[in-house]
């Protein structure tokens, strides 16, 4: 669980000045229509039709002169933002402790991130269990193995709520009892960054994840984020309500 609460080129005509044969001859003139279209006959192969081209694709028999390098490069595909982020202080606000002794446990710290600046917190949370049952056997867990990603702005230095005007207190985490009888661990991870002058836009962020309560969430990470360039946020509980040992719980940081 969880609480917090964009020529073809111009062909010249050939021109020629003076007087045509035509003129000067008519019966040569004649004679050299004659010619032309014998020639014309000869120049049009049977079957010949119009030369399909462009972007480079030439039918066979395209002309030696012919440039298909100077088709059209395919457009290079959009690159991803890369995000900015940074350190957020984190204060312990409640360390961790038992809620019972089969695996719930609860853990509060509060982020802070000083200055003017503007932006959002974003934490990357997993919930990882991993439960036992008397004879060692896997069972299914009462604390749903999930990912998600949040974010609460960040306004002159002020962390709020989602992008609501309720001052942020506390990120919980919490956890749920398993079945009684059973053995095992629960580990929820955090990676926290502050991303300065973020814009965090719906969608594809939204409200589909019931864990985040009111924060903005999403299933997929923002583009550009890097949980290398995150600080760790975690609370590990082991419980053994087989041999009856006392739950162990433990916040960091």
């Amino acid at each position: 669980m969880r609480a917090e609460t964009p020529d073809r080129r111009a062909r010249s005509g050939r021109r020629t000045d003076g007087p045509t044969a035509a003129a000067l001859d008519p019966q040569a003139s004649a004679l050299a229509v004659a010619r032309h279209d014998v020639a014309a006959v000869a120049l049009v192969a049977p079957g010949a039709g119009p030369r399909r081209g462009g972007d480079g694709d030439e039918a066979p028999g395209a002309p030696a002169d012919a440039h298909p390098a100077d088709a059209k490069a395919p457009a290079p595909a959009p690159e991803k933002p890369k995000l900015t982020q940074s350190a957020v202080t984190i204060a312990v606000k409640q360390k961790a402790k038992a809620l019972s002794q089969r695996g719930s446990a609860e853990y509060k710290v509060q982020w802070s991130v000083g200055g003017k600046k503007n932006g959002w917190v974003i934490q990357h949370l997993k919930f990882d269990p991993s439960v036992q049952d008397k004879d060692g056997k896997a069972v299914v867990a009462r604390n749903t193995p999930t990912e998600y990603w949040e974010g609460w702005q960040v306004r002159d230095g002020k962390v709020y709520i989602g992008d609501s005007d309720q001052a942020h207190q506390s990120d919980t985490f919490r956890t749920i009892s398993e079945a009684a009888d059973t053995r095992g661990t629960i580990l929820e991870t955090g990676k926290v960054s502050f991303v300065e002058d973020y814009k965090l836009t719906k969608p594809p962020w939204g409200s589909t994840v019931p864990e985040a309560g009111s924060l903005p969430n999403m299933k997929a990470a923002p583009d550009g984020w890097s949980d290398g360039a995150a600080q760790d946020h975690t609370m590990t509980v082991t419980y053994d309500d087989v041999a009856k040992t006392p739950q162990d719980q433990v916040g960091n940081p």
